[in-house]
């Protein structure tokens, strides 16, 4: 299928538009400009930003531009393409299920994907030996491990940049395995394991990591020390949806990747606005005071039970938010080009989530070498979560928190990566 391709129709007063020699907006910028009326091919888009090969015009051969700024077009398709993600009809393939068997996907990434999950689950059901990944890795639910053919392994998240926590919520938690086993054709399907990050859970005397690269190093080596179910899919919450991806790829990168990537609320690994800290003008996060970080949170709301925490349960608690979002700035920071990872990516977004826009969401399919509908697409739904005085935050950000749409992923979950019928 043809790339899309781009005009440009701003720079018409100042002699062409600005050329980056990266995808940040702070990269080095080219001595010349793209001329207004040039036609580019699109290589890559994240969000706002394009990198391009010149077709027509004058201009660099390549680099990376602005296709809007300060809600002015810069640059605009010429022609509606399947595979644009932000047409509506890009979109409309996006958020469609899986073909599998079609005619075309009898060779390339799809049939070697389908090819590796078909072996996978050639194995019988095994006990885990979890214990041998701690503490980075232990039960989502206390208790022993059933015997599984599969492993759902979540990335969590307390940062939410200040708000409330994102995977927290016991009551609905609790039942993941059992909604899993009920998509399942087997009650003894799968295990549900999650990462657990120093300075939390059983880990609250060691001091929090700030590096998303370090944490994911230190999580593929637990995963590769654990044994039975090899199936493994990673479904990532927020930040942790960045986390797992990077597990993901360092696991692929040693013939190990897992099967699938699930996000959720969670913007693509490239995207823009993680840099951005929570101090004024969006200073980092770091040289706040605890007073200015305190403060910022409760005007944030959704923190409310750890502000009222007694003592040292609170220091550490506030520290750990503040770590987590000192790791996503830092992240921001040392942004590389995505990598494309050989198995299918599904990415939820709640359909009037506040907080995280659909257009940062579409690039996640980018990451993934099997496109959409292979099953890989994006996925909307409803937490059917209402504010209330006490909890006047809650949104369709939550959507691991309303049972409706944690029963729907899980579905899909079970559906596109485990037994169910299709």
């Amino acid at each position: 299928m043809a790339r899309p391709v781009w005009e440009v129709v701003g720079g018409s007063e100042s002699g062409g538009i600005l050329v980056r020699s990266g995808q940040s907006i702070k990269s080095e910028a080219e001595s010349t400009r793209l001329a207004h009326g040039a036609v580019v091919e699109e290589v890559h888009k994240i969000g706002d930003r394009l990198r391009y090969k010149l077709k027509s015009g004058s201009g660099p051969i390549e680099g990376w531009i602005s296709v809007k700024a300060s809600g002015k077009e810069l640059a605009v398709p010429t022609r509606a393409e399947v595979d644009d993600l932000h047409t509506d009809s890009g979109r409309a393939a996006l958020d469609q299920p899986s073909a599998r068997g079609s005619p075309e996907d009898a060779t390339g990434p799809l049939a070697a994907w389908n090819a590796m999950r078909d072996k996978l689950f050639a194995s019988p059901a095994a006990v885990s030996t979890i214990k041998e990944a701690k503490p980075w890795i232990v039960p989502a639910k206390p208790g022993t491990s059933p015997p599984a053919r599969a492993r759902l392994v979540i990335f969590d998240w307390t940062g939410n940049r200040g708000g409330a926590g994102s995977f927290h919520g016991g009551d609905v938690r609790s039942n993941w395995q059992r909604w899993l086993s009920e998509s399942a054709t087997s009650s003894h399907f799968w295990e549900v394991c999650k990462v657990e990050l120093p300075g939390r859970g059983m880990r609250p005397k060691e001091a929090n990591a700030t590096s998303a690269e370090e944490v994911a190093a230190a999580v593929a080596d637990a995963l590769g020390r654990i044994g039975p179910p090899a199936a493994q899919v990673f479904f990532g919450v927020s930040f942790g949806s960045i986390i797992a991806y990077e597990t993901a790829a360092l696991l692929t990168d040693r013939g190990q990747p897992p099967l699938g990537l699930v996000t959720v609320s969670a913007e693509h690994p490239r995207w823009g606005g993680r840099g951005r800290g929570a101090g004024e003008s969006y200073g980092p996060t770091k040289n706040m005071s605890d007073t200015a970080f305190e403060t910022m949170l409760r005007d944030k709301k959704g923190t409310d039970m750890v502000l009222g925490m007694p003592g040292e349960m609170k220091t550490r608690a506030l520290a750990a938010i503040r770590a987590d979002m000192q790791m996503e700035e830092l992240y921001a920071q040392n942004a590389a080009e995505p990598v494309r990872l050989p198995f299918p990516i599904v990415a939820f977004r709640g359909k009037e989530c506040p907080q995280v826009a659909r257009e940062d969401v579409d690039p996640w399919l980018q990451c993934t070498a099997l496109g959409a509908g292979s099953p890989s697409r994006i996925v909307e739904l409803e937490s059917e979560l209402h504010p209330t005085p006490e909890q006047h935050w809650l949104s369709d950000w939550y959507l691991c928190q309303g049972e409706a749409s944690a029963k729907a992923m899980l579905k899909t979950v079970a559906q596109e990566f485990g037994s169910a019928e299709r």
